[in-house]
């Protein structure tokens, strides 16, 4: 028995030294990492695997936050450390460095590209106001319907532009569907307000129709005696 004791000692004293070893890699991978450099999210894009980036931008410890190795008291966003590469400021601190033009080559690709795409941005945004113009659609009209493209683009909700073909027919039902249910709104409402009702004839995309337009006051608020509350 005497025997046993001292053997399981120095295997607890092995252990406690292995995991004393394990602790003191971890803290020197930990601080070795603290030491890197940090360029964000996209560090595997081609500007972030340049070695001039990866010596000189560093992230600060306020998380977001970016400096720069060559420019004293410099900060910056990650969304901004092209444009602090390209300012005449950092280049003017950089002397023959590869790393650094073939950099620039890359960023100033990436520059004439941006301006195609905002080029041809503008030409669709001009385009889609022809076509809107075109039909007849007052300013307030177009604003609306794009601003409603624009709420069901975000959430990936206009597939249904390539799946349909907008024949005139089915349009025709889609909209008579929607007319049937606002009709029984309507009346819904007129049954309980006073209304006055105006007959014309009327130009709608250019298409001239026999009119009929009813105004009443509806509440927003049951319970409001206020007409600042009201709306026709």
């Amino acid at each position: 028995m005497s025997n046993n004791i001292p053997k399981k000692k120095s295997m607890n004293r092995a252990s406690s030294e292995k995991e004393a070893g394990s602790q003191n890699n971890q803290k020197k991978n930990l601080s070795r990492k603290s030491t890197e450099p940090k360029v964000g999210r996209n560090r595997e894009e081609e500007v972030f695997e340049n070695n001039h980036v990866k010596e000189n931008i560093f992230e600060k410890r306020t998380k977001g936050l970016y400096s720069c190795k060559l420019c004293p008291n410099s900060e910056f966003s990650f969304k901004y450390i092209r444009k602090h590469l390209l300012s005449s400021n950092h280049k003017n601190r950089v002397f023959d460095n590869q790393d650094f033009e073939k950099l620039m080559n890359v960023l100033m690709k990436e520059k004439e590209e941006s301006t195609t795409d905002e080029k041809k941005d503008t030409e669709d945004y001009l385009a889609f106001i022809n076509l809107c113009a075109s039909l007849s659609l007052s300013i307030r009209q177009i604003s609306k319907l794009a601003k409603g493209l624009k709420n069901l683009y975000f959430p990936s909700k206009l597939r249904f532009l390539q799946k349909n073909d907008f024949d005139e027919s089915n349009i025709s039902i889609a909209i008579n569907s929607f007319g049937d249910y606002c009709l029984e709104k309507l009346k819904e409402d007129l049954s309980n307000s006073k209304y006055s009702l105006a007959i014309d004839n009327s130009t709608i995309s250019k298409t001239s129709i026999y009119a009929i337009k009813v105004k009443y006051l509806k509440e927003r608020r049951e319970t409001s005696e206020n007409f600042a509350n009201q709306k026709i």
